[in-house]
């Protein structure tokens, strides 16, 4: 998207907020359930209408701070730079909330994050805690995860996304309990003309006996097999009701100002109670890429 082109979506989002129109900026993963959201909701509101610009996920908070927008529609955690781009303009943070469970498996759907190691490993098993030690610590060996014999002194390999990526910035948050601790001998993967990451990391690591990656089950092979975290195996269904350790949610983001302690205007908030229903999560499973929250509103 060129200049010009940005600077006219801008001058007609801006156009759009009369008293009527809810103004969403964000990701275009997530227009199949707006779609059923916004028709859900209207059934309730005829009188609202919806102004859509999906330019992607990394616009949605921008859409909110300059204005033009209602609400960031992000199909991932909000990174840190947005964070800060945000806090730029104003002294408070985005106002976060959680409206649907992330996928298990479809690719850029926010899916759960699974612990790989070659076929040939033994282990089966890690936890949470071993498996910050194998991507937080240099020089790790697998015996410092617990395997005995001739694999006890071997070196650990390690694969992930970028470290920019979000599924990076998800699992150093969640599992490495900081935004900066990171093995600096860690490979690193992006996608890469019409390969997706998760690919090239488990293709690397099925040729790496010495490997764990973290990646997508989507593209698990035969030479790789998937550890269970904290005695969990990550599957459908522990990804919905959420026992699984690195699964991931999916959110709106609104600015508000919490030191006024205003409510939002009215339709906005109708908006979001009406996602948060169990009307709206019915909503995600009819639509089938992300999964519903555990326990929906009444």
């Amino acid at each position: 998207m060129n200049t010009r082109t940005f600077f006219l979506i801008v001058l007609v989002a801006a156009s759009c907020n009369a008293q009527g129109t809810i103004r969403v900026w964000g990701s275009p993963q997530m227009s199949g359930v707006l779609r059923l959201w916004e028709e859900g909701f209207r059934k309730h509101h005829p009188e609202i209408r919806f102004h859509d610009e999906l330019h992607g996920t990394a616009s949605g908070i921008a859409g909110i701070y300059t204005g033009v927008a209602d609400i960031a529609l992000m199909g991932r955690e909000i990174w840190p730079i947005e964070t800060l781009a945000f806090q730029s303009v104003f002294p408070w943070k985005p106002t976060e909330v959680e409206v649907a469970t992330g996928s298990y498996d479809i690719p850029k759907a926010t899916f759960a994050l699974v612990a790989f190691v070659h076929r040939s490993n033994p282990l089966s098993q890690l936890t949470v805690e071993q498996l910050a030690k194998a991507f937080g610590s240099h020089g790790a060996t697998w015996g410092d995860l617990g395997v005995t014999g001739e694999w006890a002194s071997k070196p650990i390999h390690t694969y992930n996304f970028e470290y920019e990526n979000d599924k990076s910035i998800f699992f150093r948050h969640r599992v490495l309990l900081s935004p900066y601790r990171w093995d600096t001998a860690t490979r690193e993967f992006s996608n890469r003309e019409n390969l997706d990451a998760g690919q090239l990391i488990l293709d690397a690591l099925a040729r790496d006996p010495l490997g764990i990656a973290i990646s997508n089950p989507h593209y698990a092979n035969p030479d790789v097999k998937a550890l269970a975290l904290a005695g969990v195996a990550a599957s459908l269904e522990t990804v919905r009701n959420r026992t699984y350790p690195l699964t991931r949610a999916v959110y709106i983001y609104l600015n508000r100002d919490p030191q006024k302690k205003k409510p939002l205007d009215s339709k906005t908030q109708l908006f979001l109670d009406y996602v948060r229903s169990a009307e709206g999560q019915r909503d995600i499973a009819r639509e089938g890429t992300y999964l519903p929250l555990v326990a929906p509103l009444p």
